[in-house]
């Protein structure tokens, strides 16, 4: 006998309560749970602070579980006066449809076929659904874990956040209108020297302050709603609520808040209160009634809106003010990518290979490391995660808080304000449970003394790169924490930081170089390490330091590829074997040269790596991070020497990045079930067969699983179709692939490194004269454009795209060999000669702009010294430089440029001077001589043609003229190849479609009989 639905969701709610018993309430078919009474939710779930969630349940209904859940959106919940803001549909599996009582619950909590769909309020008013189409499958924990994960909803969020903003905002501006100087001694610099940061003219100091005041007031507010009990000198009491410390709107009673605040302290929160207190502290009496007043009705709604719980809401705000951000590249985490990152970092089905996720014993050691923390979005989305999943396994997450707080989470970055909303945000999991530390400390970064003018200096969390801890480290921690830290706190937790003994290591490390010539402000010479106005020398002294500390540690980190890669042997040496790094990075890793150590030690030395990008046109669109403007990577791995031959990594690109903690969550278990399955087919050494990744019927991405070569890039990142990327990967072996045909059909075409055929030239900083910071390099001047007709010595040196059309290109600036004191001109002299030994016709784009420029290589008609855009290829024999002329700028020539280019920055491929030389080209020493004079003949023929922009190359007749001479006039392959709807035109077709190639450029390049024009064009968005 069929079992009524009313029945069924009753025991759906049973089995939810017991599954978390400690944290929500349960109602399953109650009445007068909604205002209207005639609206009775088949289930509601409710959590302290965080906003109700429906379940609409039905037997076998799709549609009617969703036409319910979508009503349920906006309905208010009658005991607490909160809006429903996000509902799950939910249709029941065949198996639990005819059973009753003990066994029904038992079938509901063993079935892991459960249907189901989240419908979310969204800001206009309208609903979003996830997935877009179809239905997610899965347990009943599945189904409570996105419950809970749906209590806090994003739209929600971004409204408080709004108005803690404007809060922030008010109070610095009422105090700034109090106190407008900015003078050393200042109110508002006060402010700033308790931050670390110095009182800017833009008030962006002053305004992270306020945010601190906030967060304070926030926590306070949290910690009064709880049992959490202070000493207050005489007895143990609760905390008193803020309202009794304001009497009317414009009367605060500041001496009782400075009270209470230390007696919190007095228990523990330093991180949070001690800052806070020091700030009120400096605020003179008339201004701190107007600043509390304004953050005091922002922190009011924010508390009856239950904020509390939200880990990203005063991140985000945070990371709208921060100072130094453009050296520190300090970016925030978004919410989404901190969930898919975390999601991928922890093991769903237990915690270590040794231990379960009920294990509360085995939890008390398990420790996760976050050396870069920022305002803790990582390690705060890890906890939530942990703790979910230890909820869902039997534990109590609130017995897991102290020993969590006080060792298992740690956490350094060099900005106190930073530690404070990393406390903030993990102590606000369970603000009533005290613990008697915490793991969260402020390293000492730059100069240390004044007594050494600046020379002594350190590096933050870098210091602990080493095995041994600098003596004086410990007493510089204690002295910039935030509020102040005994010594003997500080060696606790530095202690925990010891080499080996981190479970998981999750960072989104600062991403600046340490050199880059782009800067034009003299006193930045080394940008890594200008943050805290660092003097020139200091910068110098602190990058010495880093390398240094880098040596120490056998590290693989380089220079050339900024402190990022330092922190990922930071994350190296704190690992231990079994553990996971999950790490936030630019994309250039994937493909950088100065990446390439880094790469190999996680070929020899992990396993599972897992590599996620997004295929998007626009650069910002690329990253997982909020305000950069390049493009990102996640990397997760496991450290463990590689069992596999080749070592396999698993490429995973996503349409877009998840736009929620929700969908990150999501895609994390989608990502890696999908993976799993990729490494579980057998025969796997080889670029092979692709997979999706779905959430319901709707496709978020695809992954392929590719051997990893020591030295060598790994260039299947962003690419949204990896069809087209698996023949780049083998026309780079020396095979070109035929869509649809199996391997055994691909046709032999000679691929070598360009450094086996032809040198590449100079570097343009040895062409050049620049003295900056101290160097003395480069023998000309350059002079743009041309001062002669004919220069004596013609350079190649930047780009303008519509004199680039052609094969044969006039150089656009000259040289003058400068004059230096006498006793140093032969020097000069000499390396001029160099330079100029080093010319050459053939020069190839080391900076490829694919959506405005023509060529991969150009040439010019006499021998030209190579610039800033146009390094030279030095040939040999130079009858070989027409074949690779005609070759480079061909389809294929294009697809494997941009096979290995660095392609961080929308419609743009980099290819570094170090790394020309790896370039996958024709081996042009294959040719006979005859192709070669053929190779010749074509050239010239086509040396008057105009090409089109390479994102135009499906429309491009010249490039199809190109592409034909090369391949079947010179190397003789088939005519098939190249014919109209053939392979070469499919690749052409696809290139064009290509993100990293468009770049979501909205117009196109028209040749005329007088030149060239823009016009627009509505094929891309």
């Amino acid at each position: 006998m069929a079992t009524h639905e009313h029945t069924i969701n009753i025991a759906l709610g049973e089995v939810l309560q017991e599954l978390r018993p400690h944290s929500w309430r349960v109602h399953a078919e109650q009445t007068r749970t909604l205002r209207d009474f005639n609206k009775r939710p088949d289930i509601l779930l409710e959590e302290a602070s965080q906003w109700p969630v429906v379940i609409e349940a039905e037997r076998t209904n799709h549609s009617s579980a969703e036409s319910d859940a979508r009503e349920r959106l906006g309905q208010i919940v009658q005991e607490t006066g909160k809006p429903i803001e996000s509902a799950i549909a939910l249709v029941y599996p065949q198996s639990v449809l005819d059973l009753q009582g003990q066994a029904l619950r038992d079938a509901i909590g063993r079935s892991e076929q459960l249907q189901y769909a989240l419908y979310t309020q969204t800001l206009a008013g309208g609903e979003e659904r996830l997935p877009e189409s179809g239905w997610l499958r899965g347990s009943v924990k599945d189904l409570a874990a996105l419950a809970h994960r749906a209590s806090t909803p994003a739209p929600r969020v971004e409204r408080l956040g709004r108005i803690l903003e404007d809060g922030v905002y008010a109070a610095a501006g009422s105090f700034t209108q109090m106190y407008p100087s900015h003078s050393p001694n200042s109110p508002g610099a006060q402010l700033a020297r308790i931050l670390a940061q110095a009182d800017d003219q833009a008030s962006q100091t002053r305004r992270m302050a306020m945010t601190v005041l906030a967060n304070g007031l926030i926590f306070h507010a949290a910690l009064a709603t709880t049992k959490f009990e202070i000493n207050d000198g005489d007895n143990w009491r609760t905390v008193r609520p803020l309202s009794e410390f304001r009497f009317d709107r414009e009367i605060y009673h500041i001496p009782d808040l400075y009270d209470e605040w230390r007696a919190i302290l007095r228990v523990n929160y330093w991180p949070i209160f001690a800052t806070a207190l020091e700030l009120l502290r400096v605020i003179p009496l008339g201004a701190q009634a107007r600043v509390l007043e304004v953050l005091w009705d922002a922190v009011h709604l924010l508390f009856q809106a239950g904020v509390t719980r939200s880990h990203d809401l005063t991140g985000t705000i945070f990371q709208r003010l921060i100072s130094d951000r453009k050296f520190l590249a300090t970016y925030y985490t978004r919410p989404g990518a901190a969930a898919l990152l975390a999601g991928m970092a922890i093991d769903s089905n237990r915690p270590t290979a040794e231990t379960e996720w009920s294990d509360s014993e085995a939890l008390s050691t398990f420790r996760v490391g976050d050396f870069a923390c920022g305002t803790g979005t990582l390690l705060s989305a890890a906890y939530q995660h942990i703790s979910l999943l230890y909820e869902l396994h039997g534990g109590d997450p609130r017995t897991l808080h102290a020993t969590m707080m006080e060792t298992g989470l740690v956490g350094l970055d060099v900005l106190n304000i930073a530690v404070h909303l990393t406390a903030a945000m993990l102590a606000g999991a369970h603000p009533d449970v005290p613990f008697a530390g915490d793991s969260l400390l402020t390293m000492p970064h730059g100069p240390q003394s004044e007594e050494s003018n600046g020379s002594e200096v350190v590096t933050g969390s870098l210091e602990l790169l080493p095995e041994g801890i600098n003596a004086t480290l410990i007493q510089r921690a204690a002295a910039v924490a935030a509020g102040g830290r005994r010594r003997e706190d500080v060696e606790d937790i530095v202690a925990r930081v010891g080499h080996r003994s981190f479970d998981i290591v999750i960072m989104n490390p600062p991403f600046t170089s340490p050199t880059n010539p782009e800067v034009q402000d003299e006193t930045v010479l080394i940008p890594a390490f200008a943050a805290f106005e660092a003097t020139t020398d200091q910068q110098k002294l602190m990058s010495n330091r880093c390398a240094l500390l880098t040596r120490q540690a056998n590290g693989a980190g380089h220079g050339n590829a900024g402190i990022a890669s330092n922190f990922i042997d930071l994350a190296d040496v704190k690992l231990r074997a079994g553990g996971t790094v999950a790490l936030v990075l630019p994309l250039s890793a994937m493909s950088g040269q100065a990446w390439r150590a880094i790469r190999d030690r996680w070929i020899t030395d992990y396993t599972d790596l897992t590599v996620i990008t997004i295929a998007q046109s626009g650069s910002e669109t690329r990253a997982f991070s909020d305000d950069t403007n390049i493009a990102e990577c996640l990397v997760i791995a496991r450290r463990e020497a590689s069992p596999s031959s080749p070592p396999l990594g698993a490429f995973v690109v996503l349409k877009e990045r998840p736009r929620d903690a929700v969908s990150g969550s999501l895609l994390a278990s989608a990502v890696q079930q999908t993976c799993r399955q990729l490494r579980e087919q057998p025969n796997q050494t080889t670029t092979g067969a692709t997979a999706t990744i779905q959430l319901g019927d709707t496709v978020y991405g695809q992954a392929v699983l590719a051997p990893l070569e020591l030295g060598k890039p790994w260039p299947f990142v962003g690419v949204s179709d990896l069809e087209v990327a698996a023949v780049a990967y083998r026309l780079a072996q020396g095979a070109l692939a035929q869509f649809d045909q199996p391997q055994g059909a691909d046709i032999p075409i000679p691929i070598t490194e360009l450094r086996n055929i032809a040198n590449r030239g100079p570097v343009d900083r040895d062409v050049k004269a620049d003295t900056r910071g101290g160097t003395d390099r480069g023998p000309f001047l350059v002079h743009k454009p041309p001062r002669s007709a004919v220069p004596t010595h013609p350079i190649l040196w930047g780009h303008h795209a519509p004199a680039e059309r052609r094969l044969i290109v006039v150089p656009d600036a000259e040289g003058e060999v400068r004059k230096v004191p006498a006793e140093r001109q032969p020097k000069v002299n000499q390396a001029a000669e160099a330079i100029r030994a080093a010319a050459s016709r053939v020069h190839l784009n080391r900076d490829l702009q694919f959506n405005s420029q023509s060529l991969v290589v150009a040439t010019t008609e006499h021998r030209a010294i190579g610039g800033q855009a146009w390094p030279t290829v030095l040939f040999e024999i130079s009858d070989h430089e027409y074949a690779f002329i005609l070759w480079s700028n061909s389809t294929l020539g294009l697809l494997m440029y941009w096979w290995i280019a660095n392609k961080r920055q929308k419609g743009r491929g980099n290819v570094s001077v170090t790394k020309i030389p790896m370039l996958p080209t024709l081996d042009t020493r294959a040719l006979t001589d005859a192709q070669h004079a053929e190779a010749k003949n074509q050239f010239q023929a086509l040396s008057n043609e105009r090409f089109l922009p390479f994102d135009q190359i499906d429309e491009d007749s010249a490039r199809a003229k190109l592409d034909r001479a090369i391949l079947v006039d010179v190397l003789g392959l088939p005519e098939s190849l190249v014919a109209e709807g053939g392979p070469i035109d499919l690749i052409r077709r696809k290139l064009a479609q290509e993100p990293q190639i468009h770049g979501g450029k909205k117009s196109r390049v028209l040749f005329t009989p007088t030149g060239e024009k823009s016009v627009s064009r509505s094929d891309r968005t």
